[in-house]
């Protein structure tokens, strides 16, 4: 699958555990590091769904997408150099 033929919306985040996880690494004593945030329903990283800004049918198929990604069944590759330019 490419790009071209599927575009999930954007995302929204929540930060609170990944603050939480980052601040107790530095009283650890570590100054550095990577948090991935996790994609998905109830996790750092997730989309608001119904969609409404199109029909239900499309808004079914984007949450179906959705499920797979947080499923692991679509694998999103994390391109870290783009990042840490």
């Amino acid at each position: 699958m490419h790009v071209p033929e599927r575009y999930l919306t954007s995302d929204l985040f929540s930060f609170r555990d990944t603050i939480k996880s980052i601040v107790t690494s530095i009283l650890e004593g570590r100054s550095g590091g990577y948090w991935k945030m996790e994609y998905g329903e109830g996790k750092a990283r997730y989309t608001q769904f119904p969609l409404r800004n199109v029909t239900e049918g499309i808004s079914l198929k984007v949450k179906e997408i959705s499920d797979d990604v947080a499923a692991g069944k679509i694998k999103v590759d994390i391109i870290l150099d783009r990042i840490l330019e």
